[in-house]
């Protein structure tokens, strides 16, 4: 992905598998308790900002080039059907 800690497919796989463990359905920092009334995370839980900010930017700057990249083919995809469709009338 040319990006510092996401140079191979295996550094995204590692980054995701990592945020998964902590939190596999998504609820744990959405929610302070479970529905059964417990804690979402253990009272020794700990989480350094700094830390997360520096591993997470980079996948943000990838996914946000795919946006783009998305876009512009969309854009190109809607163009070339519109004027396939004004050739056939």
């Amino acid at each position: 992905m040319g990006e510092e800690g996401l140079r191979k497919k295996d550094d995204f796989v590692t980054l995701v598998k990592e945020f998964e463990s902590i939190d596999p359905g998504s609820y744990s920092f959405r929610y302070p308790t479970k529905t059964n009334g417990d804690d979402s995370l253990p009272d020794h839980f700990s989480f350094n900002l700094l830390d997360f900010s520096e591993r997470i930017d980079p996948l943000l700057k990838v996914l946000d080039s795919a946006l783009i990249g998305l876009d512009a083919y969309w854009d190109n995809a809607s163009e070339i059907a519109y004027y396939e469709q004004d050739d056939l009338e």
